[in-house]
């Protein structure tokens, strides 16, 4: 997962490492690869090669709804 945020770009396995810093995310797919720095991020399709354009998702969510809880 990839977060865009304007203090540069993030990745995370999932989306609530993200939460502190950005809402703005993009889902990473099987088959992907990413180039990350703090100035760009670059989405690859894994098998041609191919630069992807990634689609970002403003997300909603809050802290508590990404949390597991044991009963």
């Amino acid at each position: 997962m990839l977060g865009w945020s304007d203090h540069g770009h993030l990745l995370a396995s999932d989306f609530s490492a993200l939460l502190e810093h950005t809402r703005r995310v993009t889902f990473v797919e099987d088959r992907q690869a990413v180039l990350l720095s703090r100035e760009r991020c670059r989405v690859f399709d894994a098998d041609s090669s191919r630069e992807l354009t990634p689609a970002i998702t403003e997300v909603e969510w809050e802290a508590p709804a990404t949390e597991l809880t044991v009963k």
